[in-house]
């Protein structure tokens, strides 16, 4: 057999490669059974929300420490651990500090998820208390409950996004440029076969 083709002849091959295989693209997006469940939906204490195709996710923590009303810290744990070691005496340690009466810590961890429709935060797990002078918060007991909030958050994350998440099919799939990802991969795969 031989298959040398001219320049007309092989213009018209790789024509119908493309053709057909922009066809049989179409075909598949339209067959919902060859389309993938990527699309989630986050199920949650007070309901639902429907996030779309997830880029990231990530664990979170936020804390804040109030004082009559005021913010005196704000931010992730690590921001907020360090201002509490800032206000302990050059005497003394976590364990041995005691917060004023008054002081009022709230924290909370979770899971975060970047989607295409929007982003999420899960939280699994949150305090807050208030020192009082019967009952004072202990700086070092503070940041070790951080840390296992965040240990606990981390070590559980697999699971709770299981459960947490239901994926079906894609309901635009034109809005996550899934047409232009495929034809991309079919310009890919007959580029070795183009004639120029």
């Amino acid at each position: 057999m031989n298959f040398n083709l001219n320049v007309p002849q092989a213009t018209i091959v790789s024509s119908l490669i493309i053709t057909t295989g922009i066809t049989g693209g179409i075909i598949s997006l339209n067959n919902t059974n060859s389309l993938p469940k990527n699309y989630a939906t986050v199920n949650y204490e007070g309901g639902y929300a429907k996030i779309g195709i997830i880029y990231d996710e990530n664990i979170y923590s936020k804390a804040k420490v109030e004082f009559k009303g005021q913010i005196q810290s704000e931010g992730d744990f690590e921001t907020v651990k360090s201002y509490l070691n800032k206000s302990i005496s050059q005497n003394k340690t976590a364990e041995t500090t005691d917060l004023l009466p008054g002081v009022k810590i709230i924290a909370t961890t979770g899971i975060e998820w970047d989607g295409s429709r929007k982003s999420f935060q899960l939280e699994t797990d949150s305090f807050s208390q208030i020192s009082t002078k019967a009952d004072q918060l202990n700086v070092g007991e503070i940041i070790s409950k951080f840390d296992k909030m965040l240990d606990e958050t981390e070590r559980n994350r697999k699971t709770t996004s299981k459960s947490s998440l239901d994926f079906d099919i894609d309901p635009d799939p034109s809005s996550t440029n899934e047409w232009s990802s495929l034809l991309g991969q079919i310009i890919n795969s007959v580029q070795d076969y183009l004639p120029y």
